[in-house]
């Protein structure tokens, strides 16, 4: 089962996103195996690499394949 990911902002390339709710995702997407530490990481940064990871993540459970996510989305 997945464990619901806490933000505090929205995560989408168009906005900017907070440091924290970078590093949880890029964590998040990591221990799912979506997502791929670079030499850089882990950084507060995001990266192509994490919003790629986001829509592999919801193509594979079925959902809106936007590359967003929301604090209280699914």
């Amino acid at each position: 089962m997945i464990r619901p990911l806490s933000l505090n902002g929205t995560v989408a390339r168009n906005v900017v996103v907070g440091k924290a709710d970078t590093l949880k995702t890029k964590q998040a997407l990591n221990e799912l195996g979506f997502y791929r530490f670079t030499s850089l990481d882990p950084n507060p940064f995001p990266n192509s690499e994490m919003f790629s990871a986001i829509r592999a993540f919801q193509e594979k459970n079925g959902l809106a394949t936007d590359e967003v996510m929301t604090p209280n989305g699914p």
